[in-house]
């Protein structure tokens, strides 16, 4: 039986759809093996949906499901990642923002 792959993308993460990507995470994580956030089509994140970032990535460990970032992140996201500390220069890459929040647990 092979591994079951999710991906999700999320618009805006921000405080006013915070319930929303909530359960579009608990959902991503509910499947085993590895889990894609795609922040292709990203285009907003508040300290609400870091918060949910920073959740979501513990919850994965926790669960033991393989989660990876992946896409474009776009100069007001990786703004906001910058101005509220998650990351510094890895914050550059999708890839090396899921690093970041990997390490993290």
């Amino acid at each position: 039986m092979s591994a079951k792959k999710q991906t999700v993308s999320v618009g805006r993460m921000t405080i006013d759809r915070s319930r929303e990507i909530k359960a579009v995470f608990i959902d991503l994580l509910s499947g085993s093996g590895e889990a894609v956030l795609d922040f292709e089509k990203t285009e907003e994140i508040d300290l609400a949906g870091i918060q949910l970032l920073v959740a979501l990535f513990r919850e994965a460990t926790q669960k033991g499901v393989t989660l990876r970032c992946r896409g474009r992140l776009n100069d007001r996201v990786i703004s906001r990642l910058r101005i509220f500390g998650l990351c510094d220069e890895a914050c550059g890459t999708a890839e090396g923002l899921g690093e970041t929040l990997g390490s993290l647990f």
